[in-house]
This record gives structure tokens, sequence and C-alpha cells, in this order.
């Protein structure tokens, strides 16, 4: 990866096994990360070496409506309606592990875990 190359740092194959993969490499040996407006100039920076996030801005629940209505997005709105849609659906910040771990059903099974005792349970249709 370029941003190994640039910083000197190798990454290998179990680091990019981590469930962290890449981000979880950067935030182990503090790799300078540089926060950005926009999805594509992060991908750009990450295409020339620099690791950098895109800090996509909240919506209000009336944007996410209209989003959520919206047929036709660009990948920045898909982003961002999915991230308002994690934020609200799990009331927590939401980050790309965050994204990472719920792709992978984490937090509901943690959730689960959490509410065995009471009975209750955290499902898919909830």
């Amino acid at each position: 990866m370029k941003v190994s190359l640039r910083c000197g740092i190798p990454i290998t194959e179990f680091d990019l096994q981590h469930p962290g993969g890449f981000w979880h490499w950067v935030w182990q040996h503090n790799v300078p990360v540089t926060i950005v407006e926009r999805v594509k100039k992060a991908g750009a920076l990450l295409t020339a070496g620099y690791a950098a996030i895109a800090n996509s801005v909240e919506l209000s629940q009336t944007e996410l409506k209209k989003l959520q209505d919206k047929r036709a997005k660009t990948k920045t709105e898909r982003h961002q309606q999915r991230k308002a849609e994690l934020s609200r659906r799990y009331e927590v910040d939401v980050t790309p592990e965050f994204v990472e771990k719920d792709d992978d059903g984490w937090y509901l099974q943690t959730a689960d875990a959490l509410l065995f005792d009471t009975g209750a349970r955290v499902s898919d249709n909830s």
C-alpha cells in the first residue's frame, strides 16, 4: 500500500486480516491521518499515499428523510445516509470501525448478550 511505503512502516497480511484492517494498522503505528470534507478527496489522498478520512456532515431528520426518498444517490450521499441511520439506530458516534463491526453483526450480537439476563432480545426487525 502506498501509505505504508510513504510512512516506511510495513503492513503485513496479518495486519490486513485484523478486524480493523488498514485502520487498525494506522492506529497501531500512530500514522498521521488527514481529515477532509469530501469522500472523493479522502480517496485521492489515500491513492497518493496519505491516510485520510472524510468527516461527513451530520444529517437532520428532515435531510435524512429526503435522502432516503431519493432514488439516485452519489457515493457521498450513500455514506451520509448510512452514517445517519447507524447513529440514530444505535445512538453512538459512528466511526469506520463501527460500520465494519455493524457489517459483521458485532453490535447486534453484543446487544443480545447484554440483554440476555432480562429476557429481552434485539432483532433485525426492531
